[in-house]
């Protein structure tokens, strides 16, 4: 009977091992797809992150090019199609986004969700989060393959901030 007993001690400690490496998320949210767009000066980065059964399952971010007038709902809409359509297959029933798309009607049998509070709010945070991560690792990349357009980046960036005629070339 104790040889019995170890081995199921044994099977639990494997369980209780593999389940403390998955990333729980809640045991609440089971199955839901959360959006977030970060909006930067002519790119913008969509984060998509699939959860099943409370725990991620899925990561990916793209980068979208911005137009002049481009509305952040239509950029979001976009990337959902465009993410729904190459890499998710089907979207959750429940999606969480930081706005409304602009054509959630599109979507069918899907209920768009913009939390203020709670957990689902934290799941839309995690998310940003992991789009600034991926644009800081995009502009470190481009710092090291081009240290000139880098150079024009902060530049104008400087400008803009600063609410200067030209670039700050000299101090």
């Amino acid at each position: 009977k104790f040889e019995v007993a170890q081995r199921y001690k044994t099977r639990l400690d494997a369980l209780d091992n593999y389940s403390s490496k998955s990333v729980i998320v809640s045991a609440r949210i089971v199955d839901v797809d959360v959006f977030s767009l970060l909006v930067d000066d002519d790119v913008a980065y969509c984060n998509f992150l699939r959860i099943r059964h409370g725990s991620v399952v899925g990561v990916y971010t793209i980068r979208l090019t911005t137009g002049i007038d481009t509305d952040p709902a239509q950029m979001l809409t976009l990337a959902i199609q465009h993410i729904a359509e190459t890499i998710a297959g089907t979207l959750a029933k429940e999606v969480i986004v930081p706005y409304l798309p602009s054509a959630a009607q599109l979507f069918d049998g899907v209920t768009f969700t913009v939390p203020k509070r709670g957990e689902k709010l934290d799941l839309l945070e995690f998310s940003l989060k992991s789009a600034r991560i991926y644009r800081a690792e995009q502009l470190k990349n481009l710092e090291i393959k081009n240290p000139e357009r880098h150079t024009e980046r902060l530049m104008a960036t400087m400008q803009k901030e600063l609410h200067l005629d030209r670039p700050p070339r000299h101090i």
